[in-house]
C-alpha cells in the first residue's frame, strides 16, 4: 500500500505530465511556420517598403544566380538564401478574428505597412504585408493576402525593409557584376 505522501507525489507527476502534453499540443496548433518553400522553387522575390521596391529575380543565363532588376546587377546568393530561409522558418500565430480589409486595415497597420514581401514560384505567388506592432506583446501583425487572415510574429523585419538595392549586390570578382559584361 502506498503512503499518502507517495500517492500525492504520484498524482502530482501524472497531472504535471498531462499539463505539459496539453501545453505542447496547444502551442503546436496555434503556432506554425509561414512557408514550406525550398530555395530552388523561388523564382522572384519583391521587397516593398516606403522607399524603392527591390526585385530579386532568378537569372536565366547563369545557374543559381539572382539579378537585382532595379540596378541590373548580380545579387549575393547567400543574402537571397538567408531571406528565403528566414521566411520559411518564420513562426506565426493566427489571431482568431475576422479581417475585413476596408474596415480593419488601419487597426493593424496594413493601410501603410512597414513593408511587404512577395514571393513567386512557378506554381504560385504570395504576398505578405507587415503591419504595426501589437502594443502589449510588441509582436508584429502580418497579413497573408491569399488567406486574408491576420497573424502575429516575434520576428523583426525593420532592418530588411531599410535596405536599398545596392545592399544586395554580390561582392565577388570571380563573376561579372553587371549584365552588360556577359
Amino acid at each position: 500500500m502506498l503512503s499518502p505522501i507517495r500517492l500525492l507525489l504520484l498524482l502530482f507527476l501524472v497531472v504535471l505530465s498531462l499539463s505539459i502534453g496539453w501545453i505542447i499540443n496547444i502551442s503546436s496548433d496555434t503556432t506554425r511556420g509561414l512557408h514550406s518553400l525550398t530555395y530552388s522553387q523561388v523564382t522572384k522575390v519583391v521587397l516593398a517598403s516606403s522607399s524603392e521596391p527591390i526585385v530579386l529575380e532568378r537569372a536565366s543565363l547563369v545557374p543559381d544566380s539572382w539579378i537585382i532588376k532595379e540596378i541590373d546587377r548580380f545579387a549575393d546568393e547567400k543574402l537571397v538564401l538567408n531571406l528565403i530561409n528566414s521566411l520559411n522558418h518564420l513562426k506565426i500565430e493566427p489571431l482568431n478574428i475576422s479581417y475585413m480589409a476596408e474596415k480593419d486595415a488601419s487597426r493593424f497597420g496594413f493601410n501603410s505597412p512597414q513593408g511587404a514581401i512577395e514571393i513567386l514560384t512557378n506554381a504560385k505567388s504570395e504576398k505578405i504585408l507587415f503591419g504595426k506592432r501589437n502594443e502589449l506583446s510588441r509582436n508584429q501583425y502580418l497579413l497573408l493576402e491569399d488567406e486574408q487572415r491576420v497573424f502575429l510574429t516575434q520576428a523583426d523585419f525593420a532592418q530588411l525593409f531599410s535596405k536599398k538595392a545596392k545592399d544586395f549586390v554580390k561582392s565577388s570578382y570571380l563573376l561579372p557584376v553587371s549584365l552588360d559584361q556577359l
